[in-house]
């Protein structure tokens, strides 16, 4: 190349690998060519002349743990100070995952991700795009290639779940196309990969919608106990009376925020034991939580009640008034008398099933 009168770059691909057993054994032969523009061959001395080199690391993630990552007498028995003298410039690829050092967050992992993970599927899938150069990919499976905690192997791992699915000649990237969990787990967190891809952004609309149902069954359990609307709730009058036996519409904003808040936790709960939301086919019956599983949930939605309570003034007190924002349920889960446990417990293995559906929704175990 240098004798045609160009410049040629040389390209040295995990140039910190070992050498005959010796760590960084490659270093002292580019010490000649990087310093006098020639190299040793036997008896002879072989010119380059002017020419770019470029150096790969692939034992360290930076600059900074190439030369901290040994003992100072190792790197100078490698020759790694010579080294260093002769760059004149480096470049840290920060790759796909987060990189969180010294406190400080990555927030632009994900536009990282976004530029490779398109520059694969340009590569390997172009068919995936359409006429306006739109890629044609699942929500969920982007949600996931985006936002999945970290790929084992870097960018590698990205390019290899995107050659092991199933897309052939496919024109749309279907979730049915993703690998098994059991390849996927050579790369990623399956469980959690899987989760994202069906975990359901709840938009506005959803959630108004959600809330008004859930304000539905609230108001038909009070109705099937006997309760009429009351200016005041009143358990202990004959008949009880409730200030929120009235519609939706009809509720204070500050009440309807309230159910928006249960519902916006749904998925969130679900996720914490590997169930997802997603839309309802054929009628088809939700998963059926565990014993377990349905104790735990409780337990959360208990504490996301009083979190919202303390959050809006509420204190505790041995005797519930609502004027003076004090309740005597403001108690850890143990405490709680089991009548209420037993309307958490209803509140997890009946109402959110029966609100998804309502809804069009249902309930899917992702993982065992």
């Amino acid at each position: 190349m240098a004798l045609s009168g160009k410049i040629p770059l040389a390209f040295w691909d995990e140039f910190d690998s070992p050498l005959d057993g010796k760590k960084l054994g490659w270093l002292r032969f580019f010490l000649a060519p990087m310093q006098d523009g020639e190299f040793q061959q036997g008896q002879l001395t072989h010119p380059i002349g002017k020419a770019i080199f470029v150096f790969a690391g692939g034992t360290s993630s930076s600059l900074d743990s190439f030369t901290k990552s040994k003992k100072q007498r190792e790197l100078v028995e490698a020759k790694v100070p010579d080294f260093l003298s002769r760059l004149k410039g480096f470049l840290n690829v920060l790759g796909p995952n987060p990189q969180l050092a010294e406190g400080r967050d990555d927030p632009y992992f994900i536009v990282r991700r976004a530029l490779l993970l398109r520059s694969l599927f340009e590569r390997l899938t172009p068919q995936l795009f359409d006429r306006n150069r739109i890629l044609r990919i699942d929500t969920g499976i982007m949600r996931a290639f985006l936002r999945v905690e970290s790929y084992r192997h870097g960018s590698r791992s990205m390019e290899a779940i995107v050659a092991m699915s199933r897309l052939g000649s496919a024109t749309h990237f279907n979730r049915s196309y993703l690998p098994p969990e059991e390849q996927l787990e050579l790369h990623v967190d399956p469980h959690s990969f899987i989760a994202m891809v069906h975990h359901l952004e709840l938009s506005e609309e959803l959630i108004e919608k959600l809330a008004r149902l859930n304000h539905q069954l609230f108001y038909n359990n009070l109705k099937s106990l006997g309760y009429v609307w009351g200016e005041v709730t009143d358990d202990k009058a004959e008949p009880k009376k409730h200030s929120s036996l009235v519609t939706y519409t009809e509720l204070t904003a500050h009440k309807k925020e309230k159910n928006r808040a249960i519902v916006r936790d749904i998925p969130n709960k679900l996720a914490a034991f590997g169930y997802a939301i997603v839309p309802m086919r054929n009628n088809e019956q939700p998963a059926e939580f565990l014993i377990p599983e349905l104790k735990e949930m409780a337990i959360l939605e208990h504490e996301r009640w009083m979190d919202a309570k303390l959050k809006d003034g509420w204190k505790f007190a041995l005797q519930t008034n609502k004027e003076k924002k004090r309740h005597a349920l403001l108690i850890d889960w143990e405490r709680l008398p089991k009548e209420e446990k037993d309307k958490r417990l209803s509140q997890v293995s009946e109402n959110i099933p029966r609100l998804l559906k309502a809804a069009g929704y249902t309930i899917v175990k992702l993982s065992q």
